[in-house]
């Protein structure tokens, strides 16, 4: 007895061909759209189903304006009801402008350039100065920016990379006027000479603060960019002075009344607070000890038994504009 053909072929399975919303769906999937890509297919298929082709119950279920709506309705209806039409559309203007420099002038301005950059006097790096362990041999400078409403203030500090001796001070600004006007405080303050400067690439640290750093003769270095670990210490140092006092009930956006409490807290800091890296001894014990060691015919720069501060109150509260203008030798 012969048997019928489908007992030799397997009995093919019904194809089931999805809804148009599915196959939507499925389109937007194969091309990637975007989650708001994916949205505007979501507002079609609520249209056509749930909304039952009213614009105003659609809009108001997804949260949209009608004039939204209807304008990507608009889209995907005469695209006849094409899934890429509901994809974000370039947003560049359809007239560009161009480039309408001829190549003359384009040679002289590449020699311009070149000539301007070959005039600039290279930046020193941190990491071309052997670093010693002297007083005064390397001092770390910073500018801690606060931010309240719509105010900004500024408070400049340094740090001596041997000894941490601390100094800051606040500005209405961060002008190079300002940044002169602390790098004259901090000379008179240690009553040394300094030798070498480290900063960030900030605009504060040029113009008057360069011309500051020549007069005073120090050597300038810089930071390498986006890397704090060059200058570890002010960093450590201005964590310090935010947590240990400025953000413990100190803040004041007026200079005059807050450089008088960070005068007191700097005392503190540098006559009182022992340092871990010092041997649990602070910055001006431990300068008196290093001193004392090498026998220095220098004087030391302050007594530790000074514990009321005059030299750093001398730095804030005294007239202050007349130390810019010192002849520092």
């Amino acid at each position: 007895m012969r048997k019928p053909a489908s007992f030799y072929f397997f009995k093919r399975k019904p194809i089931v061909q999805k809804d148009r919303y599915e196959c939507w769906r499925g389109v937007a999937n194969l091309l990637g759209f975007t989650t708001q890509e994916r949205l505007r297919v979501e507002w079609m298929v609520f249209y056509y189903t749930a909304g039952k082709e009213n614009a105003a119950l659609t809009a108001q279920h997804f949260g949209i304006s009608r004039k939204t709506f209807h304008k990507w309705s608009k889209h995907f209806r005469d695209s006849k009801y094409d899934v890429p039409s509901l994809a974000d559309r370039s947003k560049a203007p359809h007239r560009k402008r161009h480039w309408e420099v001829t190549l003359i002038q384009e040679e002289r301005i590449r020699r311009l350039r070149k000539r301007a950059r070959a005039r600039q006097k290279p930046k020193k790096r941190i990491t071309q100065l052997v670093k010693e362990g002297r007083p005064c041999f390397l001092f770390q400078l910073d500018t801690i920016v606060i931010y309240w409403n719509s105010l900004k203030r500024y408070i400049l500090t340094a740090v001596d990379h041997a000894t941490k001796l601390g100094y800051a001070r606040m500005y209405k600004n961060k002008s190079s006027r300002s940044a002169a006007d602390f790098l004259y405080r901090l000379r008179y303050l240690v009553n040394q000479p300094i030798e070498n400067l480290q900063t960030d690439n900030g605009s504060e640290f040029a113009w008057e603060f360069e011309r500051a750093t020549a007069k005073l003769g120090i050597q300038r270095y810089f930071s390498r960019v986006k890397t704090p670990k060059d200058n570890s210490e002010i960093e450590r140092f201005n964590q310090t002075l935010e947590y240990e006092w400025l953000y413990n009930f100190n803040l004041c956006l007026d200079p005059e009344e807050l450089n008088p409490g960070l005068t007191e807290w700097l005392i503190e800091y540098n006559f009182n607070r022992p340092h871990q890296s010092l041997d649990y001894l602070p910055p001006v014990a431990y300068i008196e000890k290093e001193l004392a060691k090498i026998r220095s015919p220098v004087s030391p720069m302050w007594s530790a038994s000074t514990q009321d501060g005059r030299l750093f109150a001398l730095c804030y509260n005294e007239a202050t504009d007349r130390w810019a203008a010192v002849e520092l030798v």
